[in-house]
């Protein structure tokens, strides 16, 4: 199957620290590719990096084939990412919040009440965003993210701030734009158990390093216990395979 993201040797440097260290890892066209790692092991900067965020201090992001300094206008069209806290105009409406990012990635025919409806928001078209509990506002951060139809979706812990009813409408959402959108979903989640539900494979980033990808059935049938303890093992460097 063909890798819509592939990154090789990615190093990224902040204060001359290397928080990512030839980093390498292939998100294949059409998954849902679950991307799991501590805190602070890098799992925000790598996407922000795929998302064309932060510039490799080393290394290669690809994209649809296509890399940031030769083609980063039509991959930006391709790309919908909902990477930490979203920021919104709080006194504007949703409506008027989601216009504003249609109209700086240049689409006039988009359906913003079907966004809306989509994540869970009907009826909010004109409610000032002021208004909004913390997970309305990342269901509107997910509106935002996939209202223009994108090849690719980044999400970084889009679960977040959401009660158990939201997480399972994320669950249902995610898992349709993947098989009825054909949309490619790369996410990063610290809950385990929610990626076990929606991934088709899994990443393992530490220390700045994937250190493991995996299909999940092969991993079921590999590592009977489970998802979180396949992880707990990585993590501590019990698991060779």
């Amino acid at each position: 199957m063909e890798s819509i993201i592939t990154t090789k040797n990615l190093i990224k440097t902040f204060g001359g620290q290397e928080v990512i260290k030839n980093c390498d890892l292939s998100v294949r066209q059409g998954e849902i590719y679950g991307f799991l790692g501590a805190n602070g092991a890098g799992k925000t900067t790598v996407l922000k990096l795929i998302a064309g965020l932060l510039r490799p201090t080393a290394g290669e992001v690809t994209v649809m084939g296509m890399k940031y300094r030769e083609s980063r206008e039509e991959i930006l069209r391709n790309v919908g990412s909902l990477i930490e806290v979203p920021a919104f105009y709080d006194h504007l409406s949703a409506r008027e919040n989601l216009e504003i990012h249609l109209a700086y990635m240049g689409i006039q025919d988009a359906d913003i009440e079907s966004a809306l409806t989509r994540v869970g928001l009907p009826g909010t078209t004109n409610q000032p965003v002021a208004q909004f509990s913390l997970g309305m506002r990342q269901r509107l951060g997910i509106a935002r993210a996939i209202i223009h139809k994108p090849k690719l979706l980044l999400l970084d812990e889009p679960i977040n701030g959401l009660d158990p009813m939201g997480i399972r409408d994320m669950r249902h959402l995610f898992l349709s734009l993947a098989r009825e959108d054909g949309m490619t979903l790369m996410v990063s989640s610290h809950i385990l158990g929610e990626i076990k539900h929606i991934a088709d494979r899994v990443g393992v980033i530490a220390g700045g390093v994937v250190v493991r990808e995996v299909a999940i059935p092969e991993l079921k049938q590999k590592h009977p216990e489970g998802l979180e303890e396949y992880f707990l093992d990585i993590m501590s460097g019990r698991a060779m395979s």
